[in-house]
């Protein structure tokens, strides 16, 4: 799985560290991880709590993360209805997944926390670049006007990671982003000749405090 190979690799290890150093500055007991995937940030978020539950509709990618990390609560679920009880959660984390806001404001506690990581403006800009020929910046804003009546803006930062990508790296990265299916195929195979490519991950971090 291009995913779990390229993360395994460590291109994103800043990103996750960023986010590690995050939690550890809010010192707090349990979070849940919406979108858990297998388990690459969670099973890092984990070492800085008491509890960690990990939500994920995809079966098979849950099984993959319970083999890594005993010690998070996995659960196969959806962000629609979030499997824990009112008013319990002093983090909810959304790392490149839904923001499902209502259940959110469910689980958290009073002053709880949302940690959100989603693309920078300039996130993979020359590989989309290559992919293709208008090329719109991403929206990380978009997030703060959905959310603002309810949570308030704490902090926000951008984690800026230089890649020299392999060709195998490259091919990986391509696969796991939802570039690879909208991208012309010709375009695509013509990206994936180079032998070595240069980018920069740029990945926006916000953490909001429940109102």
């Amino acid at each position: 799985q291009a995913r779990r190979a390229f993360l395994s690799a460590g291109h994103y290890a800043p990103l996750q560290q960023a986010v590690v150093q995050k939690l550890r500055e809010l010192r707090i007991e349990n979070l849940l991880d919406i979108g858990c995937g297998e388990g690459y940030y969670t099973a890092a978020m984990q070492a800085e709590v008491m509890q960690c539950v990990g939500v994920d509709i995809a079966k098979n990618a849950v099984q993959v993360a319970a083999k890594l990390n005993s010690e998070v609560t996995w659960v196969v679920g959806t962000g629609a209805t979030l499997p824990v009880l009112d008013h319990c959660i002093d983090v909810c984390s959304s790392l490149f997944s839904p923001i499902p806001k209502q259940e959110i404001l469910r689980v958290l506690k009073p002053q709880g926390y949302l940690l959100v990581v989603t693309p920078a403006p300039e996130h993979l800009l020359a590989m989309r670049q290559a992919l293709f020929e208008d090329v719109k910046p991403h929206e990380p804003e978009k997030f703060v006007t959905q959310l603002q009546d309810a949570f308030e803006l704490v902090d926000a930062s951008v984690v800026k990671t230089p890649l020299q990508l392999s060709q195998t790296d490259l091919k990986h990265l391509i696969a796991m982003t939802p570039y690879a299916y909208k991208a012309k195929p010709e375009r695509r195979q013509a990206l994936e000749q180079h032998a070595q490519f240069e980018l920069s991950a740029q990945h926006q971090i916000y953490l909001f405090q429940k109102k």
